[in-house]
């Protein structure tokens, strides 16, 4: 079995496609155009943030500043490729995995996409955003029926079912609190506020 930086770079040529042709793209920006009053002129971390979808739709509509990161090198060269065709200057994309986000970085939002199934550090992921968030995390996630794999099977070996309890709780114990959610088809966010 491949590892998930490997795995992504050899779907990331494809990874749009699969995304728009399940209606997940078009799902996730109809329910997060629902916060974009929250994000104008805050700082945004979009961690795994594949091509660069999410990052440059909000960057597009909102005056944040934003910073897209993603384990695949070949994600973040497509995402860098968006970033110049549509002249987005309030955006940066870097190369990291999610356990090396310097400690020294903050934001008032992190956004994390479709990401939880693929951590396999999970105390380690809450201890990170503790340190970096200042004001609220918001999680988008699928329903996990829908979670196909678009390389033999590759992708869905790699995730791992979430517990959203045990989730909260942990985020709870960093002061994070649930602060609502939004639904829309099979896709939701959760949002969680510092308190």
């Amino acid at each position: 079995m491949c590892d998930l930086k490997e795995l992504f770079d050899s779907c990331a040529f494809c990874y749009d496609d699969y995304m728009r042709s399940k209606g997940l793209y078009q799902t996730e920006k109809k329910i997060l155009k629902k916060l974009f009053h929250l994000l104008n002129d805050k700082t945004i971390l979009d961690l795994g943030c594949g091509t660069g979808e999410l990052s440059c739709y909000i960057s597009g509509h909102t005056t944040a500043k934003i910073i897209g990161m993603d384990i695949s090198p070949k994600m973040i060269e497509i995402a860098n490729k968006k970033k110049k065709k549509y002249n987005l200057n309030n955006i940066s994309f870097y190369n990291l995995d999610i356990y090396s986000i310097p400690q020294s970085w903050n934001f008032d939002f992190i956004i994390c996409s479709f990401i939880l199934g693929y951590l396999r550090d999970k105390n380690s992921f809450i201890n990170i955003i503790n340190k970096i968030c200042k004001e609220e995390v918001i999680l988008i996630g699928v329903n996990e029926k829908l979670t196909i794999p678009t390389k033999e099977g590759e992708i869905k070996k790699h995730w791992e079912k979430i517990d959203y309890n045990k989730l909260e709780k942990n985020l709870l114990s960093i002061n994070l609190k649930f602060n609502g959610k939004f639904i829309e088809k099979n896709i939701f966010i959760k949002r969680y506020t510092k308190f």
